[in-house]
């Protein structure tokens, strides 16, 4: 999984606000300056996430994604951005959103169900990372609330919102910030808004520029998705082969030279090596979700003869044990 750089900037520079600064930040996650102002640049989600558990510990703010979301601009969705602001309705601007979000990144995602915008952080990023996962949908929630006030130049109150996480101990910033009826523990994180709201017009709405960024980003999308269908392909095979994760057996399979898919999974911003990775890992968390398993068991079904290796690059992918993650997800 992967972000844009832009994203993880704004996290930044928000938290930057409280009681940290970019500085510390940056060196705090080893990110270098310069490495933010690339805006086609991309950051591992392993990375990306860390910036939220760094960014939380130094500024002492539990609710730092809330805090942040306050200054959410569309600015940090690039393009998107540029097409969201440039929507007739604040119902369009959310559904480009929803519709181009995968080329911002893949660890997030948003979906317009009529009056309902639910909000989705990548199950792999909730279950290994639940805390910074929690974050991050509170700077969207809060993020979305104030980027459709700043479009349509209204006060939008939603109707309800609801999370997924529990109730947090105080809700004392959730009710000042968001200034609607919160639900927590609820089956997804969603805003429900007002029927009129949505189809509140958008105070910069310029019909030539929408048509022209809706035919970038959909090229983009196009191209996108041809070079993400090539990682598909290799991942599915790489499931049904678990235990044995063997470059020549996946090209033979896919009826190319070994040299000629590493070169399409570079073109789409993968290698085979972090494929096998991926698989590996969503093998093993799943595994151990559903208990009643050994570790030894696990390691073997995901290519390691020895536990202890096993072990090691499980602790990499997660940040814990095997052990424990077995534990707090079997509770």
């Amino acid at each position: 999984m992967w972000v844009k750089t832009s994203v993880v900037r704004d996290i930044i520079q928000g938290a930057a606000r409280y009681g940290t600064s970019v500085q510390a930040l940056c060196a705090a996650c080893s990110i270098s300056e310069s490495e933010l102002s690339d805006g086609d640049a991309t950051m591992d989600w392993k990375r990306a996430q860390n910036v939220w558990q760094q960014a939380v510990a130094l500024t002492g703010e539990p609710n730092l994604g809330l805090l942040i979301g306050t200054h959410t601009s569309t600015a940090s969705m690039g393009l998107v951005g540029y097409l969201m602001e440039n929507s007739p309705t604040l119902r369009t601007a959310f559904q480009q959103l929803s519709g181009f979000n995968s080329l911002v990144t893949d660890m997030f995602s948003y979906e317009l169900k009529e009056d309902t915008l639910v909000l989705s952080p990548h199950p792999m990023w909730t279950s290994t990372y639940p805390a910074t996962a929690q974050q991050a949908v509170m700077q969207a929630v809060a993020g979305c609330l104030h980027v459709s006030r700043v479009l349509t130049g209204k006060n939008i109150t939603p109707v309800i919102i609801t999370f997924s996480f529990p109730k947090p101990p105080s809700l004392q910033q959730y009710q000042e910030i968001l200034h609607a009826s919160i639900v927590f523990q609820s089956a997804h994180n969603t805003i429900v808004f007002g029927h009129n709201d949505l189809d509140k017009p958008v105070i910069g709405y310029n019909q030539a520029l929408r048509t022209l960024f809706q035919q970038i980003l959909a090229q983009a999308l196009h191209t996108t998705t041809q070079e993400a269908a090539i990682t598909t392909d290799v991942k599915n095979l790489l499931f049904k082969l678990a235990p044995v994760f063997n470059l020549a057996d996946v090209a033979a399979a896919l009826h190319l030279t070994p040299r000629t898919l590493q070169r399409k999974l570079h073109d789409a911003g993968s290698t085979f090596n972090q494929m096998c990775e991926q698989v590996k890992q969503e093998i093993a968390t799943g595994l151990l979700e559903k208990g009643k398993i050994s570790i030894q068991e696990v390691a073997y079904m995901t290519g390691y003869a020895d536990a202890r290796i096993f072990r090691n690059a499980f602790k990499k992918w997660t940040g814990t044990s095997p052990t424990n993650y077995s534990r707090r997800t079997n509770k």
